[in-house]
């Protein structure tokens, strides 16, 4: 029999899948309602009542739930050992439902203070419970995705219970103030000496130059009448050789021209009278031979031209014919397709600018903050000092050193305070020969600090050349989504062993930067984990259910080599 203190509570979710919760009293059923409205399941109580749900609200017949010891089963008539009787007073749960309708009307965003009890999956859009959600490991159960976890509960997934110590907790980053008004004291210098110095080279660097150019001038001059001189020489006597030539030639042609005049006009004349002749012979046979043809060929031609023409016709015809319709067809053929050339275009400009717009939005709230401000606003929204979590835990008993990267604090980027905690965190397990473990989830250096953030790659790098080189130690480098910058081009690649995430957005530069920068189209699925493996980017892709017995079988398998090396 059923304690009227208490009831099996079941949840079923939009898939079928049923959880159960053990018996609980009164009390602790009134906070659980009080705390979570749970808008995607159906709620059965003491399997004989299922509690009416909508969307982002619960409509159930209790009067006093609010506060949990405003209620007694004992003292509630429709509450016995059988379970609830909501039956009895349907005119009372009817009207406490049109109370709840109203009081929703009136405030609709009631519902936004249970946003924290919920995750929303990035891919398939659905909603997790979250206290459930935590013990799934993050990963959204419709559609598998593992979805973004904050540094803590990546701790709790990775260190045994009650094992975690953590390294510089007070360690923040400053807004850095630049101070570009210097003061200079004024420069007095006696320029006159110096001048009158000057004024002198002036004067006699003047005179050489007058002189040197008188000089070229007369040298030019010099020059130039010799050259006259000579040309005219030169002249003078090509006159005369040519007058001498001239004349000798003309003695030639004088004597060649009587003979030959005479012999070419008696062999014109011959020519003439041999050519007349042929052209009358040859011109009397033309005609009777024509004659002939035409009289003979007349009737046959006159046939063929009649057939060749009607055919000349047929075909002209059609070929016309056929021209008109692919010029009918290629024309609607190329309105088609230029009408959904221009559909894709305009639905390509307008997602273009709504992302633009989108993001200038985005941009805009973000430059309205301060770096100071937005360092206070992320570290109250986190609860966290900084965008990392370092310290000392245990791995199925195994000591190490752990860094989490938290993505929620301004990106998980990478500032000074951040490098500086990674850098010690890395010289103290060098210090105590532990084991070494760095979840990265960062868009890479915090562009606020300027140089002091890209300092701190190399600073990590020359920490972790000492600890994997002269120490001899085991560096394992963990990538989630995302996971850019100058994050993926220093400590995130330098693992002894990398191991990415399933379907987590690796890169240097993000597409958006890529595409706006180069001007190109970046292909889908470039950056993602599963490509860049099969290109030999890190070592393994591993879900977060066997993240901790493969990190802890890598380290048995690398002490048990060293033990025997």
């Amino acid at each position: 029999m059923q304690n009227k203190n208490s009831l099996s509570l079941y949840l079923t979710n939009t898939y079928g899948k049923k959880f159960k919760f053990s018996t609980i009293d009164k009390t602790a059923l009134g906070n659980f309602f009080t705390m979570a409205p749970f808008p995607r399941f159906s709620i059965l109580l003491g399997y004989k009542k299922r509690i009416k749900s909508r969307d982002t609200r619960i409509s159930a017949n209790f009067d006093n739930w609010d506060n949990a010891e405003g209620w007694d089963a004992q003292e509630d008539p429709r509450w016995d050992d059988c379970g609830w009787h909501a039956g009895d007073d349907d005119d009372h749960e009817s009207q406490n439902e049109k109370e709840n309708d109203q009081e929703s009307d009136n405030n609709p965003g009631g519902f936004h203070k249970y946003r924290h009890l919920w995750v929303q999956c990035d891919v398939c859009y659905g909603l997790n419970y979250k206290p459930l959600f935590n013990s799934q490991m993050y990963i959204c159960e419709c559609c598998e995705y593992h979805v973004e976890m904050n540094s803590s509960d990546r701790i709790d997934l990775l260190i045994d219970p009650d094992t975690w110590v953590p390294m510089d907790e007070d360690m923040v980053s400053l807004a850095i103030e630049w101070d570009f008004e210097e003061k200079e004291e004024p420069f007095e210098l006696d320029l006159s000496e110096w001048e009158a110095e000057l004024k002198k080279v002036y004067i006699e660097l003047e005179l050489r130059i007058q002189l040197k150019k008188e000089k070229e001038k007369a040298d030019q001059e010099r020059l130039d009448s010799e050259e006259e001189e000579k040309i005219s020489s030169e002249e003078k006597e090509k006159t005369d050789q040519d007058r001498l030539d001239s004349e000798k030639q003309d003695l030639l042609y004088s004597e060649e021209d009587d003979q030959t005049y005479l012999d070419r006009l008696d062999l014109e004349e011959e020519e003439k009278i041999s050519s007349e002749e042929k052209e009358k012979t040859d011109q009397d046979r033309l005609d009777s031979e024509k004659q002939d043809l035409l009289y003979s060929e007349e009737d046959d031609q006159t046939y063929l031209d009649r057939l060749d023409l009607e055919e000349e016709e047929k075909i002209s015809s059609e070929e016309k014919e056929k021209t008109d319709q692919d010029l009918l067809d290629s024309e609607k053929d190329e309105q088609t397709y230029q009408d959904r050339l221009d559909l894709e275009e305009e639905e390509k400009i307008y997602s273009e600018e709504k992302e633009k717009t989108d993001q200038d939005r985005l941009d805009s709230e973000e430059d309205d903050q301060t770096y100071q401000e937005r360092l206070n606003s992320n570290q109250s929204e986190t609860g966290l000092p900084e965008a990392i979590q370092t310290g000392i835990g245990e791995l199925n008993g195994l000591p190490l050193a752990l860094g989490v990267l938290d993505f929620q604090f301004i990106a998980g980027t990478m500032g000074s305070a951040v490098g500086e905690k990674i850098t010690r965190l890395i010289e103290y397990a060098t210090r105590e020969f532990l084991p070494l473990i760095i979840v990265c989830a960062s868009g890479g250096a915090r562009i606020h600090e300027g140089s002091f953030s890209l300092m701190q790659m190399g600073k990590i790098a020359c920490a972790l050349y000492n600890y994997q080189l002269d120490a001899k130690r085991f560096y394992i480098s963990i990538l989630a989504s995302p996971t850019t910058g100058g994050v993926t081009a220093s400590f995130g690649m330098l693992g002894k062993v990398v191991i990415a995430e399933p379907e987590a957005t690796i890169a240097f530069a993000g597409k958006r930067v890529i595409e706006q920068t180069l001007n190109i189209e970046v292909p889908e699925g470039v950056q993602q984990t599963e490509f860049l493996f099969t290109q030999g980017a890190f070592d393994l892709i591993l879900p977060r259910f066997y993240l901790k017995r493969i990190l802890h079988f890598i380290y048995l398998l690398n002490n048990y080599t060293l033990f025997f090396v």
